[in-house]
């Protein structure tokens, strides 16, 4: 349940600037400028939420190999 958790919020880290910036510029009528900010934004925080995902399944796949290599 942690991982689905996990790419859930890569996944609105991603999105949810994008529409906040569209949505930013359609008010304001600043063309696009907001939505490529929000994607930027999006793409930076999507990224850091994506190397923590690695970090933690990496650090699951350690635990997992050290228990089978101690004699029981």
């Amino acid at each position: 349940m942690d991982r689905v958790a996990q790419i859930t919020t890569i996944s609105l880290c991603l999105v949810l600037p994008v529409l906040l910036g569209y949505y930013a510029d359609q008010w304001l009528g600043t063309g696009f400028l907001l939505t490529i900010f929000g994607l930027l934004f999006g793409l930076v925080a999507s990224g850091v939420q994506f190397r923590k995902l690695l970090v933690s399944l990496e650090r699951d796949t350690n635990r997992a190999r050290n228990k089978t290599k101690r004699p029981s």
